[in-house]
Parts: C-alpha cells; sequence; structure tokens
C-alpha cells in the first residue's frame, strides 16, 4: 500500500488491521526501491496518522517489515498495535522521510514490539531519523531517545486472531504490562474492535488497539446464549 508523494490531503486509517503483506525487492534497491513498508509505505507531504489499528504479519526485504517513510513521509499513531513483523532492519517502523516538514515521530499509547529480524539478530524495532514524541507507549527499542514515560519489554500479545468485531487483534495476556498503563488521546469510546468493546476499561486505557475487558455476552434470536 503506497500514497503517492503528491497528494495533498491528509490520510488516516483507523480501526483497522493490515497483515500478511509483503514488500519484495528482487534485486538492488535503487532510485525508486529504497524503501520497505510492508504493511505499508508513505512519502506523502501530509502526516498519515493511524489509529486503534494493528499492523502485524508483515514482511519486508529491506527496512521496515510493519511501516516505512521516505521523503516527505511522516506518521502520527495512536492507540496501536505494530508487531509480528519481518524485516533485515527496523522490523516495525524505517522513518526515513528526510524531506518531511515535521520534526517528530508521533506515538501515543502505542505498542511497537516482538517484530523479528533474519536469524533473531539484535534490533531496534523503530530507526527514525527524527525524535519520538508522546507518551505512554510500549516500546521494546529504537535508535533514538524514548519518551521518558515509555515502557519497555514484553508487552504480552496473544496471537492475531479474532476477539471480536470485524478485524483481527492481538489481545493482551494477563499480567501484561499494557494493561492501564496507556490513555485515550482521541477520546475514543472503543477499541479497534467497534461497537460494544470500551476504549477505557478500568483505570486507564490499555496501550495498543486492544482493550482488555470481560468478553461480550452474546444473546442469540431465541433468547439464550
Amino acid at each position: 500500500m503506497a500514497i503517492p508523494r503528491g497528494a495533498t490531503p491528509a490520510s488516516s486509517i483507523t480501526d483497522s488491521t493490515i497483515s500478511g503483506n509483503s514488500a519484495i525487492c528482487d534485486g538492488d534497491a535503487g532510485q525508486y526501491t529504497v524503501g520497505g513498508g510492508g504493511g505499508l509505505g508513505t512519502w506523502a507531504t501530509k502526516r498519515l496518522t493511524i489509529t486503534n489499528s494493528t499492523i502485524s504479519g508483515n514482511t519486508s526485504s529491506l527496512p521496515g517489515g510493519g511501516l516505512y517513510t521516505r521523503h516527505g513521509g511522516s506518521l502520527g499513531l495512536a492507540n496501536s498495535t505494530i508487531t509480528d513483523n519481518h524485516a533485515p532492519d527496523a522490523a516495525g517502523i524505517a522513518d526515513n522521510g528526510t524531506e518531511s516538514g515535521y520534526s517528530d515521530l508521533e506515538i501515543s499509547s502505542s505498542i511497537i514490539a516482538g517484530n523479528h529480524l533474519p536469524g533473531g539478530a539484535p534490533l531496534a524495532e523503530i530507526v527514525t531519523v527524527h525524535s519520538i514524541n508522546g507518551s505512554n507507549d510500549l516500546i521494546a527499542s529504537a535508535n533514538v531517545a524514548l519518551p521518558g514515560d515509555t515502557l519497555g519489554g514484553d508487552p504480552m500479545l496473544a496471537p492475531l486472531a479474532d476477539n471480536g468485531g470485524p478485524t483481527m487483534t492481538h489481545a493482551l495476556l494477563m499480567g501484561s504490562p499494557a494493561i492501564n498503563a496507556g490513555s485515550n488521546p482521541d477520546a475514543l469510546t472503543s477499541d479497534q474492535r467497534g461497537d460494544g468493546y470500551l476504549r477505557v476499561y478500568g483505570a486507564a486505557a490499555d496501550i495498543g488497539a486492544f482493550e482488555s475487558q470481560p468478553a461480550v455476552d452474546v444473546i442469540f434470536g431465541n433468547g439464550f446464549d
């Protein structure tokens, strides 16, 4: 998926899962094959905002297994989960928007962890040419300083699955450090799954696209569940 460099409208992705995609370069990278973005790549001049969404299970043969920017591209993430993507570098996010009019990579209440390099080599989940701004995140690693309240380590995510709603999500396992550690900067009423799934359940929002809460009780047409 690519957003054209000359596009003027601001773009956004909400309540979505991007999974099972690949960006493969056969041969040497050149002028027009300089980026990865197994899930999504952007070089548009307006910031692409991703909210209440999951980027998982994507692959690139170049940096940016999940997300990639170049030239004027810029990202803003809120209440989203980026995990289980594969790339030879920056397996979560490769932010190479050197001509971007924005000075930061904006990330709030999001998980960027559990992405993979070939052979299990050590990695920076995020490699960026900008500073990272935001709060209430769980980011396993980056090549620049992270905001002071950023959590690290294992977010304890279940596999991508049907946890209700129209899209697949990664549930938070019991004991996950992401539970009640997030925020809700956009005043969302539901998590990625939509109606019936609160965005804030408990003391605070959970970090990432999924909010831990009791299962929705389904009542069938005959009145029995």
